[in-house]
């Protein structure tokens, strides 16, 4: 009767564990996962405890218990496969709050902390790996779908890191198109005040060597926003107002 009442209820710590497990659980939920992982672990320990009395009780009877030892031995397997799925559950939870961590600070942006994401990504998927190291064997080699939790926050990192790179980039080209703008703007002064100059015969050479002088300085900010032409061209969409500003400058070097 004690065999067949632990046996019944490891049955049902089966199917609650099994049903926990299933539960991918949200950043939310930790806290409760945790303490759900902690009940039912002590729930299967008071089974097993419960079943290491048995096991003294069905011992002392000798032979002529048929049977007995058997469903004694059975549930001791089952008490030992729960605990180790629970050990499990609550070592995932610890890995499940790092890569809550990881998609959060990916979704309100990096900012500063790129490099204490991407090292909290590394450590992830370490304790991962270890875990499959360590449970081999496990009924439940999965549980809570940490894999594709990981696989999500890995890929919502990596967006989060090219868009920053993206608007690093933004940021850099405009400062390079403002820098080229100011050059033209003075280089534009410059041409219209020895425009306005008429001169005289005895400074035609001067007059050349100055048109050279501005043309080399005119063609050198061409250059400068060729290169840049093409960065901005290469971040594609999301930069607004950096082609513009290009274009701009590159019709008045034109011109």
């Amino acid at each position: 009767e004690k065999a067949q009442k632990c046996q019944e209820q490891l049955e049902d710590l089966q199917k609650r564990v099994k049903e926990f497990q299933d539960q991918p659980g949200d950043q939310s939920s930790r806290d409760s996962m945790t303490s759900s992982a902690n009940t039912l672990s002590g729930e299967v320990k008071a089974v097993q405890e419960e079943l290491e009395t048995l096991k003294s009780e069905v011992d002392s009877l000798g032979d002529g218990v048929t049977g007995v030892d058997e469903q004694v031995e059975t549930c001791v397997g089952l008490g030992d496969q729960l605990s180790k799925q629970l050990d499990a559950s609550q070592h995932h939870v610890e890995i499940l709050r790092d890569v809550d961590d990881v998609c959060q600070a990916a979704e309100k942006g990096l900012g500063d902390d790129r490099d204490v994401c991407q090292e909290k990504m590394e450590k992830v998927k370490k304790a991962h790996k270890e875990f499959l190291s360590k449970h081999d064997g496990l009924e439940n080699t999965d549980p809570h779908q940490l894999a594709s939790q990981i696989e999500k926050a890995q890929f919502e990192l990596q967006a989060a890191c090219d868009k920053q790179d993206k608007e690093n980039a933004a940021a850099s080209a405009q400062a390079k198109a403002r820098q080229c703008q100011a050059k033209l703007a003075d280089l534009q002064d410059r041409v219209k005040e020895f425009q306005e100059r008429a001169g005289d015969p005895s400074s035609r050479d001067e007059m050349s060597d100055t048109t050279q002088k501005l043309d080399d300085e005119v063609k050198a900010v061409q250059e400068e926003l060729e290169t840049l032409k093409s960065e901005v061209d290469s971040l594609g969409d999301g930069v607004t107002g950096v082609d513009e500003q290009v274009e701009t400058c590159v019709g008045l070097g034109d011109q």
